[in-house]
């Protein structure tokens, strides 16, 4: 459990992180500003965005094994049924396909 200290210092440190990413992408932006070439210097903003989320997909997967949905699939495979197995190793196949289904489906039964 979180103290109550750490508790209000949440936004303060949301705000700071906040300004230090805002600070990296004007960074960014600028370094790309500089190294580019006068035909590519007219790149928006929006286009620039477009291509670092395009990189953070490539880098951040969609799906990630997580134990409960490992043996979610080992529980029904102990029983006969593939077919939970056979849905992790699709998803697992290629984790970074962002045409995915809905994942929420694999979350515990709790949440």
């Amino acid at each position: 459990s979180l103290s109550p200290s750490v508790l209000d210092e949440f936004p303060s440190l949301w705000r700071s992180w906040i300004q230090r990413y805002r600070l990296r992408v004007q960074s960014e932006l600028q370094i790309t500003d500089n190294s580019s070439s006068s035909s590519s210097s007219s790149v928006s903003v929006e286009e620039r965005n477009k291509e670092r989320r395009e990189r953070m997909n490539k880098s951040n997967p969609r799906f990630v094994l997580r134990n409960y949905v490992a043996q979610n699939a080992i529980d029904e495979a102990e029983h006969g049924d593939f077919t939970e197995v056979q849905r992790v190793l699709e998803l697992l196949r290629d984790p970074f396909d962002l045409k995915q289904r809905d994942l929420s489906q694999l979350a515990p039964d709790e949440w």
